[in-house]
């Protein structure tokens, strides 16, 4: 920084190309008469020492293998093999006894993969009208919540049979929910109340429209609870529960409920199936898949990391999968992650891209229509840069 300096005493010689400033027997260098990787030679009885000045960004891509200084590469991958660029540059490399430059020329960035056309299936069958639920267990006699019911999934899905109407609702349930009657859903809602750093328990009650009830059949109730997850380790579990908390009617009613976890696309790997395979699996669409596949051809001397932009997604939320890998999940309304970096070890020469929607405020997008679904689905791929990667060994 300007004002400071550098002040050498001891040496018999002190060999460099920068302004220096004699005090006695010191020799003072000012920073502001240094330049990016100026040099100076220190020499005592016979030995030398070598000091090179780095700006910040220069000191960035300094790197010692094994005897000599390498200054240029922005990464090294495993075990220094190579060397990453993403601009031409020249490379300097420094030893002891000398230095040279090695020209590192990078070509066009590469091509980014283009997404196919986008293919949308209703995915929440569990919400229709009789679903069948032969397959699900009964949740334990006044323990609703998941963890009692051996539920360990991020999706937990509720179904039970009441007869007659219903004036309210009141529940708590861990993290967000929403609640079907008949197949409509009725209400929306995030329980993610903390007070100092402690979980609170939130019971909300609501009405019901006499609209949603079939006042002479039996009428049947879905829950779906989105568990945001454990503490680590799974400490304080029974503490904790998640899952459906509290519930209770009025006029009270005895509801006897089954209990399921995750949803239709993720349990029957729709997020890794060809398009042509699939097809809608629900009257409704509250929960919805939408599918797009992609090529992509690895090369050996580049590094090109790719990312999935749902900066533009219309949608509340999304979980998304990479051939039928979860790789993140999109929360429009809580600081929401955009990018999704896609992992170049789960990339294929052809790939699924899934998103799995749950489209909490249904309106939204239904008013809108999806003959157009690639209109509303404004997601591409792209990258931050990408690299040119060079052996290290030609460099040094």
């Amino acid at each position: 920084e300007e004002g400071n300096y550098l002040k050498l005493s001891g040496f018999e010689t002190i060999t460099t190309a920068i302004l220096t400033q004699k005090e006695g027997n010191s020799t003072i260098l000012h920073a502001n008469d240094i330049k990016d990787l100026d040099s100076c030679e220190l020499c005592r009885g016979g030995k030398s020492t070598k000091i090179i000045f780095l700006a910040q960004s220069t000191a960035d891509k300094t790197w010692i293998i094994k005897d000599k200084i390498v200054i240029g590469p922005e990464f090294l991958t495993e075990n220094c093999k190579q060397a990453a660029f993403s601009e031409s540059r020249d490379v300097k490399v420094f030893t002891l006894e000398d230095e040279k430059t090695h020209p590192v020329t990078v070509a066009e960035a590469p091509e980014m993969p283009v997404l196919d056309k986008w293919q949308w299936f209703k995915a929440s069958p569990e919400i229709d009208f009789a679903y069948d639920t032969s397959s699900w267990n009964y949740a334990e006699e006044n323990k609703l919540d998941s963890i009692s019911n051996r539920v360990y999934d991020d999706y937990i899905w509720y179904k039970g049979i009441f007869h007659g109407h219903i004036d309210e609702i009141s529940i708590n349930a861990k993290h967000c929910y929403a609640v079907y009657i008949n197949a409509k859903q009725v209400i929306y809602h995030d329980c993610v109340v903390y007070c100092d750093g402690e979980e609170v328990p939130e019971n909300i009650t609501f009405r019901i429209d006499s609209h949603y009830l079939n006042q002479d059949g039996p009428n049947e109730i879905t829950v779906l609870v989105q568990n945001l997850g454990f503490d680590r380790g799974f400490q304080n579990e029974l503490q904790i529960p998640r899952g459906i908390i509290f519930f209770k009617t009025l006029p009270e009613k005895e509801i006897e409920w089954q209990i399921h976890g995750g949803l239709t696309p993720v349990n029957e790997n729709w997020t890794e199936t060809s398009a042509e395979n699939l097809d809608h699996a629900s009257d409704n669409s509250y929960i919805k898949l939408f599918h797009s596949t992609f090529e992509y051809k690895k090369q050996d001397d580049v590094f090109n990391p790719l990312l999935l932009d749902l900066t533009d997604l219309p949608y509340e939320r999304a979980d998304v999968f990479l051939n039928g890998k979860m790789i993140g999940r999109h929360w429009k309304v809580k600081s929401p992650q955009t990018l999704f970096y896609l992992p170049e070890g789960f990339l294929e020469n052809r790939n699924i891209i899934c998103l799995v929607v749950w489209d909490i405020r249904p309106r939204n997008v239904l008013e809108k229509g999806y003959e157009t679904t690639e209109k509303y689905v404004k997601i591409k791929i792209r990258n931050i840069k990408s690299f040119k990667l060079v052996p290290v060994s030609e460099i040094v």
